[in-house]
């Protein structure tokens, strides 16, 4: 392939250069706050549980980070699972 003579070429655009930015991640955090509730895991799936019924699920894909307030219970193999997927945890 050969290249253009120079005065082929058209000159690039004056001015600044427009910033491109990173997609916001499709991630969300997890807040659990509710006495007596329950967070856990079931398959690859965030369950959280409040008067013995499911209130909520999602991805562990889709979860930023879980923060817990309060007396709410989680499950060690949601713990352990935020662990190995990096995923920050605090209560």
């Amino acid at each position: 392939m050969s290249r253009m003579p120079a005065a082929d070429r058209s000159p690039r655009p004056s001015g600044p250069v427009p910033a491109r930015r990173a997609a916001d991640s499709p991630a969300q955090p997890l807040y659990a706050s509710k006495p007596g509730s329950r967070v856990t895991k079931r398959g690859g799936r965030v369950v959280a549980i409040e008067d013995g019924e499911e209130v909520a699920s999602r991805r562990l894909l889709d979860v930023s980070h879980v923060a817990v307030f309060g007396n709410v219970d989680v499950g060690s193999a949601l713990l352990r699972a935020c662990f190995d997927a990096g995923i920050p945890s605090c209560g």
